[in-house]
């Protein structure tokens, strides 16, 4: 089913000397950066800062009109403390000025156009240089050592994008998967025969690390506790959450049941991975490539995450805010790295509910309560469908007994105001979005 892990290594070296992209002698690079001070890292990130700002003045139509209105020249962009002389780059605007955003003057072969996966309701299409990738790919390779794997040990993939699979059927892809020992199954129906099938399969391929969202990850857990998915454990088997918030009770339910170490990582397409969890517990930035800032939120629900891509060239993410929200923690880690620490990543900016007495709750409120205050729950969302009416919704039916509605009730209230009204419906599944990711939390637009 897979090849020996040397094997699929070997392929991997030969095919980067034959291109002569030079991934794997930079992965080796990183691995001694992993452990860099934080005044050798912070030197690094000023160099390729000031030469970011300096070509996307140069280069790019939309970052030179706006950063010369702010009065923003060549050379005055130098170290990470003069960032905040740079406006944050919205979501909204990049999809309005994509075009002008986009550097002149690179290489068609040289840069390689991708797109998010349309979470948000709408994708946003941007373009990456191939040194970007190339930096990119090398943090890959140093993330599979720092979770105490090799490069080329076997990787399924439990994945739900529709642009994933579509891109994963091509021969050229199907090719590469095969060499690189990676298997992509698909997350889209998640009804008891398709979990019972995505166990088996896993089961049969023992791979040494299962990556996919949290919300089937947990559903896949909550199923085995049941007793209607069988689960066979697997020695040594490292799970990666990725791409969704991972909430406390999802990964003691996940560990317990599946026998497995979690690990939590936090990326997007934008940037690739933004942070991975140490063994520590710790969430760590890729200083070495990105620079991660925690802006306030006003709702007092964590802090804004604002990306800058200190590789990427061809399509300047200067400040660039993401939608999520994160705690920070300047305190040293007990790994030892000096990378910049996020405590947690809570959830997504548009995904807090405010009441209309201005009081407001993200994510983690729904998660601790949904899944520990009250029990029956499997998976659930939260739809603010006015700003007084709140739906939750659950699986399984008939799971949430009238004890754990009043219960919700109440913390609803205390938490949102006496105004709030609270609707209940149950169902068999919750569908995922369009990129096969579940949405926990849909919260009304801000008046």
């Amino acid at each position: 089913m897979f090849l020996p892990s040397a094997l699929s290594r070997a392929c991997f070296r030969a095919d980067d000397l034959l291109r002569r992209r030079g991934v794997w002698s930079l992965s080796l690079r990183l691995n001694a950066m992993d452990r860099w001070p934080r005044e050798r890292l912070d030197e690094l990130r000023n160099a390729k800062l000031a030469r970011l700002v300096d070509h996307a003045l140069a280069a790019s139509p939309y970052w030179s009109r706006t950063l010369r209105e702010r009065g923003v020249g060549p050379g005055d962009v130098r170290t990470l403390a003069d960032l905040s002389r740079l406006p944050v780059l919205t979501r909204e605007a990049v999809r309005a000025h994509r075009d002008d955003i986009r550097a002149r003057g690179l290489p068609k072969r040289r840069v390689l156009e991708n797109s998010t996966g349309g979470s948000t309701g709408s994708n946003v299409t941007f373009w990456v240089d191939r040194e970007c990738w190339r930096w990119r790919d090398a943090i890959t390779l140093r993330m599979w050592r720092n979770l105490g794997l090799q490069p080329g040990d076997p990787l399924v993939q439990v994945w739900g994008s529709p642009m994933d699979e579509k891109w994963a059927g091509r021969l050229r892809k199907r090719v590469r998967f095969v060499l690189d020992n990676r298997r992509l199954v698909t997350a889209y129906a998640l009804d008891d025969p398709h979990l019972v099938e995505l166990s088996s399969k896993i089961a049969s391929m023992r791979p040494r690390a299962l990556m996919g969202y949290a919300s089937v990850l947990d559903l896949l857990a909550s199923r085995v506790a049941r007793g209607t998915v069988p689960w066979t454990p697997i020695e040594g088997l490292v799970i990666i959450s990725a791409s969704e918030t991972l909430f406390p009770e999802q990964r003691r339910n996940i560990e317990t049941v599946l026998g497995a170490r979690v690990v939590n990582l936090y990326g997007c397409r934008e940037f690739g991975l933004v942070a991975l969890e140490c063994e520590a517990g710790s969430l760590h930035a890729t200083d070495e490539r990105l620079v991660v800032e925690l802006l306030p939120e006003p709702h007092g629900q964590g802090s804004r995450v604002v990306v800058t891509d200190l590789d990427n060239h061809a399509f300047p993410f200067l400040r660039y805010e993401i939608g999520d929200l994160a705690d920070g923690d300047p305190a040293p880690c007990a790994c030892g790295r000096a990378h910049t620490r996020l405590a947690a990543v809570r959830g997504r900016t548009f995904d807090v509910i405010r009441s209309p007495s201005g009081q407001a709750v993200g994510g983690t409120f729904w998660s601790l309560l949904l899944r520990t205050a009250v029990s029956g729950i499997d998976t659930w969302q939260v739809v603010q469908q006015e700003p007084d009416l709140l739906e939750i919704k659950t699986t399984p039916p008939r799971g949430l007994d009238e004890t754990g509605r009043v219960r919700i009730r109440e913390e609803v209230r205390k938490a949102l105001g006496e105004e709030m009204r609270i609707a209940f419906s149950e169902a068999e599944r919750l569908p995922p979005l369009p990129s096969g990711k579940h949405r926990f939390v849909v919260a009304a637009p801000p008046r």
